[in-house]
């Protein structure tokens, strides 16, 4: 009897054994996965496989596999994962020397809880979003640190990924798959070692920093689950530890690249910076084309395993390696106005309807000190502007979410812009000043904690907006609702002007 038969009569009695002890099961197959369904549990087992990229085709192999599952993801989501256990041929328990398989038990969730489910019926809304950046930049921030040995080439590793997804997915190609296909995998490895050129001294500085770090490795929308009242990461990769022990961007990248190649470019704007508030990672953000782009090539190398006689397999994954490949164009944006004037709701709607990253001093405040005093506010508007530069020059649009009422500080980005060789356009936020006293008077729950004192002072010591910055401004009246900032039309005059300052603006 073979491997293969041998592992599918060990199927079918588990099963029966399930159906006789918990109820009726359902079998779900991934390509190298099987999970068993029933009414309270999900059992995991490994297919007796060897793909290419891994080899489960031994009992040891599998083991191992299970055993490095079992640990990886007890520390990401513990509340899923309930025990590991050896089974013998007639699949009952027992010890590890008798096992023939080994099976992860978790708790049962609906389909319909996988994030990527919920973002299809339209049930990932933004304090899912939120919660979604927030748990992974804690996962990110708790996350062990690499052991990989100092001396470890980092340019080589990178390379060393690239070859290997570009080598699998030529291979993976069906003989008669479009040119169209070949082509563009010829243009993105080109690209790819031109990135690597450039990026080399800053991956060797992220190691050094303690930027590589043993995350998930497999972050897309459908191994999170809304489980209990918040997201939970599962079903970490535990088979390559190259895809997995690596730069917190690049874990990150691979659920903001799921999120774009699901057309959902509003959410993976707003996860994007809600994460960076949360962990503020800027200088890894320079990297994030290059490890969306890998993520989308391992994307479209599952697709094709998945479908291989399917010419159209992971066609939303070269649409977005297409579009990766095109100059972007920076804009540096700076927010401008009184305490209660809007800024906030308004940047938020211009990050996501627009396609930039925000940075809002409030939050940035926070990982300085809390609270106003003297020195912080230069402190601050500094740390911002050091945080965009390197992203501006990497193409990334930015917002600056600051009050912006000294020339002074107005001046400091303008510079900022200059240096980096992009565009500048300020977005004046305005309101009736009882209105802006009301706001202050009713916050709660804000990052911000200016109250109607700051106010005050704002309004006796503001420099107004000069001449040639109010040919580089567009003024929001902040009295419309913030569904109005949400919408792209309602940045088109911005566009326009963003292009007039320093050439078109692309969405």
């Amino acid at each position: 009897m073979t491997m293969s038969d041998s592992q599918a009569l060990w199927l079918q009695r588990f099963m029966a054994h399930l159906q006789a002890t918990e109820g009726p099961v359902t079998l779900v197959q991934t390509h190298i996965s099987w999970v068993l369904l029933t009414p309270t549990h999900a059992y995991k087992v490994k297919k007796a496989v060897a793909p290419g990229f891994l080899d489960f085709s031994t009992v040891a192999a599998r083991q191992h596999a299970c055993e490095a599952e079992w640990r990886l993801n007890r520390r990401l989501a513990p509340a899923l994962y309930l025990s590991l256990t050896p089974m013998d041929a007639q699949a009952q328990p027992c010890g590890p020397a008798q096992a023939v398989e080994w099976v992860l038990q978790m708790r049962r969730f609906e389909a319909g809880d996988r994030l990527d489910a919920r973002l299809a019926a339209g049930t990932l809304g933004p304090h899912e979003l939120d919660a979604l950046a927030d748990a992974v930049a804690h996962m990110h921030r708790h996350a062990p640190l690499a052991a990989t040995p100092a001396e470890d080439d980092e340019a080589r590793r990178w390379r060393g990924l690239r070859e290997r997804s570009v080598a699998a997915l030529s291979a993976l190609l069906a003989p008669d798959a479009p040119v169209a296909h070949r082509a563009l995998l010829a243009d993105v490895d080109a690209w790819l070692q031109q990135q690597e050129a450039a990026l080399a001294p800053l991956w060797a500085q992220r190691r050094a920093q303690g930027a590589v770090r043993d995350g998930h490795g497999d972050l897309h929308l459908g191994n999170v689950c809304w489980f209990e009242g918040r997201p939970l990461l599962y079903d970490g990769l535990e088979f390559d530890d190259a895809l997995r022990i690596t730069d917190t961007a690049h874990d990150l990248a691979f659920l903001l690249m799921d999120l774009w190649a699901a057309s959902h470019r509003q959410a993976a704007w707003r996860v994007a910076s809600r994460y960076l508030a949360q962990w503020p990672d800027w200088e890894g953000v320079p990297a994030w084309p290059v490890y969306i782009v890998l993520r989308a090539l391992v994307r479209w190398q599952v697709a094709c395993l998945s479908a291989p006689a399917d010419p159209q397999a992971g066609a939303p994954y070269r649409r977005l390696l297409a579009h990766a490949l095109v100059r972007r164009r920076p804009v540096l944006i700076l927010m401008h106005g009184l305490s209660g004037s809007g800024k906030s709701g308004v940047s938020q709607g211009l990050s996501m309807a627009w396609g930039a990253l925000r940075l809002r001093s409030d939050e940035v405040r926070a990982h300085i000190a809390p609270g106003y005093h003297a020195g912080q506010r230069e402190a601050v508007y500094e740390l911002m502007r050091a945080w965009a530069g390197p992203a501006l020059q990497a193409g990334w649009r930015v917002v600056l979410d600051a009050t912006h009422l000294s020339r002074v500080e107005r001046a400091a980005a303008q510079a900022l812009a200059r240096r980096c060789g992009v565009p500048w356009v300020i977005v004046s936020c305005q309101a009736p000043e009882a209105v802006l006293r009301q706001r202050v008077r009713q916050r709660r729950g804000d990052a911000s904690d200016a109250d109607e004192a700051v106010l005050e002072a704002q309004l006796a010591s503001q420099e107004p907006l000069q001449p040639e910055e109010w040919r580089h401004t567009w003024v929001a009246d902040t009295t419309l609702p913030l569904t109005h900032w949400a919408q792209p039309r309602s940045w088109r005059a911005l566009s326009s002007l963003a292009g007039a300052a320093g050439g078109t603006a692309s969405g």
